[in-house]
């Protein structure tokens, strides 16, 4: 999202959303953060942490962090508010100390990399948080706009944490956009193809998303030069990214045309994603 249309139209639409209520348009970074936070808060689904605002002894040390959250009751309440497929004791265990160090670190390191990209991340993310549970990877739900689940592999490269935080920060920011141009035509909940990312068969607008977020994650990978042996545990190495980001973006394409399952908007999002895509691929040959 944030390499296929930029971040002056990124904040031009969050402009529009922080004043949906009819409140005059932000004009200033802290305004923005502070009425679009406002609005996407009172639109979650109901629980005890997501329902409410980061409090100041949950915010991270540095003035651009969101709050994290690794133990106590809001890391339950937190957890509760995810739709997860299986859920396991260990899912509320506080997390270890270096999974919390890794996920800090990993947010700073992302908007040392962007500056402009960690601004347009600290308005929309508020709250990330971690669990001592045994699986490794990343969530964000379209339910909770603002909050992400970051589970780092005490393995895990540096790189590869900052990619759990780009993946899912593209998911927001595509959630977000689709709150103001709408995305999905009503066909698209029930047709199924095979993810970029996973690799599994999943509804269509999941896989639109893996789509557009492979091409993001490949697009971040030339630009900061990544390598392989960086960032091959999360989300493969680039070849083999790029090929999957290829076949779902083409899977994409075909059931649209056959179905007619995309908005304008978001034709035009997956029609740039493909170029990036496709320039990828080549250039990793």
């Amino acid at each position: 999202m944030y390499s296929l249309v930029g971040a002056r139209a990124i904040t031009e639409n969050l402009v529009v959303l922080a004043s949906a209520d009819g409140t005059p348009p932000p004009r200033t970074h802290g305004e923005l953060r502070t009425a679009l936070r406002r609005q996407v808060i009172s639109s979650r689904k109901p629980s005890p942490r997501l329902a409410a605002a980061p409090s100041a002894e949950s915010a991270g040390a540095g003035g651009r962090d969101p709050g994290f959250i690794a133990d106590g009751d809001e890391l339950r309440g937190l957890v509760s508010g995810f739709d997860l497929p299986q859920r396991s004791d260990d899912d509320v265990t506080p997390a270890p100390g270096w999974r919390v160090a890794k996920t800090v670190h990993g947010w700073r390191q992302l908007l040392a990399l962007d500056g402009t990209l960690g601004g347009l991340a600290e308005t929309v993310i508020d709250t990330v948080f971690v669990t001592g549970a045994d699986w490794t990877g990343s969530m964000s739900d379209n339910k909770h706009i603002g909050v992400l689940w970051l589970m780092p592999g005490r393995e895990w490269h540096g790189e590869e944490v900052v990619e759990a935080f780009l993946h899912e920060i593209t998911h927001t920011m595509l959630f977000l956009d689709e709150r103001r141009y709408g995305h999905f035509l009503p066909a698209a909940a029930d047709v199924r193809v095979r993810s970029a990312i996973r690799q599994d068969v999943r509804e269509y607008p999941a896989v639109v998303h893996s789509a557009l977020v492979a091409a993001e994650l490949l697009t971040w990978r030339e630009r900061h030069r990544t390598l392989d042996s960086a960032c091959r545990r999360l989300h493969g190495p680039t070849r083999e990214l790029a090929a999957r980001a290829q076949e779902a973006h083409a899977q994409v394409v075909t059931e649209d045309r056959r179905q007619d399952l995309l908005t304008t908007r978001m034709r035009d999002l997956v029609e740039q994603a493909g170029e990036r895509i496709r320039g990828s691929a080549a250039a990793s040959v």
